[in-house]
């Protein structure tokens, strides 16, 4: 890539082994590409890209972003993602995202097993942004379906509870995984400018190695729980044995063995 020729968004610029990326560039997948139009620059190993909007930057893992579902598919739900506007700054989308529906186990299982349907403007987390599309994850109080109309009758469903809306055309009620800001366009936006100038990304769980102890304890480990402290006493008898059978090895007496 020669400096000063024009680029547009997502161009490549480079690869991660030629340059860094500096002003409206970014890393994906070991290249380098262009996060907005403009006039590519390079100054001593760095590669930018010169506009005339300043402090432009790709929506990345962790922020907020708001969008729309536009196809509805059996497990998979498409999104187009909104670009963002913080300030000075500004967020572009450089792809679309997708929401994985997740299976409901329990009662609740005959009601809507997906997060929300098509035409619904939803709040959600990036949860990942190293494929063609933002993975986008709907966990948390303030993420969900923001703005939802009547599959019926088209009008805006009013906020009843968690996880209910209601026409209050036609005096039907529809589920959707809401969120706690459901039209509520100054606190949607201000979640999302927060989260785009602070990214946290989700805190996954972590599991011990293959073949420790898994990371929770039955009943039966537990003190005071009658027959259930059975497997503790015995976890305990067993290393008594192990120690006296050491000692002997040794010579010595086992621990404890005063006499």
């Amino acid at each position: 890539m020669d400096s000063k020729q024009t680029v547009m968004p997502g161009e490549t610029l480079a690869t991660e082994e030629e340059y860094i990326p500096g002003t409206n560039a970014y890393v994906e997948n070991g290249h380098i590409y262009a996060a907005a139009e403009g006039v590519v620059s390079i100054e001593s190993g760095v590669i930018s890209v010169r506009n005339a909007e300043k402090n432009i930057s790709p929506i990345k893992e962790g922020m907020y972003v708001l969008g729309a579902i536009t196809d509805d598919m059996r497990t998979v739900q498409f999104v187009k993602i909104d670009d963002i506007v913080v300030g000075s700054r500004k967020f572009i989308a450089m792809k679309n995202g997708k929401i994985v529906a997740k299976r409901r186990m329990g009662p609740d299982a005959a009601r809507q097993s997906k997060p929300c349907l098509a035409g619904d403007v939803v709040l959600a987390r990036v949860d990942s942004d190293k494929e063609d599309t933002y993975e986008l994850d709907l966990y948390g109080r303030e993420l969900g379906v923001v703005f939802a109309s009547c599959a019926v009758c088209g009008r805006t469903l009013d906020y009843i509870e968690e996880g209910s809306l209601r026409c209050s055309e036609c005096k039907r009620n529809e589920h959707r995984n809401t969120s706690a800001l459901y039209g509520d366009a100054a606190k949607i936006e201000e979640e999302l400018g927060k989260h785009a100038l602070a990214p946290v990304k989700r805190q996954r769980p972590q599991f011990r190695s293959e073949g420790s102890r898994p990371p929770f304890r039955r009943g039966g480990f537990r003190e005071g729980g009658g027959d259930r402290g059975f497997g503790r006493g015995r976890s305990e008898e067993r290393g008594r044995e192990r120690s006296g059978e050491r000692s002997e090895r040794s010579g010595g007496r086992p621990r404890g063995d005063m006499a």
